[in-house]
C-alpha cells in the first residue's frame, strides 16, 4: 500500500485527484487597474488567474519558479507582480 491507499486505487482519477496541488496565480492586488490588465496579458491569464496544478509535493517548486515567496510580500508590487490567490489552500503544502 502507498500511504494507506490500495495498489488498486494508484493511477485512478481518485488517487490523481487527491495528490494534487491547485496554485492560483493573480496580478499583484497593489497594482493600478492598467498594470495588472498589462500582467494578465503578459502571464496568458484568463479573467485575470493561471491556474497551475501540480503534484502537491512540488506545489513549493511552483511558486519558486514564478518568482514567488509565500513568506514574504515584496514592498514593491512591481518587483513581484503576482501573488498567490489562494494561499490558504496551499498553506499546508509549503514550507
Amino acid at each position: 500500500m502507498l500511504r494507506g491507499l490500495s495498489p488498486r486505487l494508484r493511477g485512478t482519477a481518485h488517487w490523481r485527484h487527491c495528490h494534487r496541488a491547485p496554485s492560483r496565480f493573480i496580478p499583484d492586488r497593489r497594482l493600478s487597474d492598467a498594470e495588472r490588465e498589462l500582467i494578465a496579458q503578459d502571464y496568458a491569464m484568463e479573467e485575470h488567474m493561471l491556474a497551475i496544478t501540480c503534484r502537491r509535493a512540488l506545489a513549493q517548486y511552483v511558486l519558486r519558479e514564478y518568482g514567488i515567496n509565500h513568506r514574504h510580500v515584496e514592498g514593491d508590487p512591481r518587483a513581484q507582480q503576482i501573488e498567490l490567490g489562494n494561499r490558504e489552500a496551499l498553506r499546508q503544502w509549503l514550507y
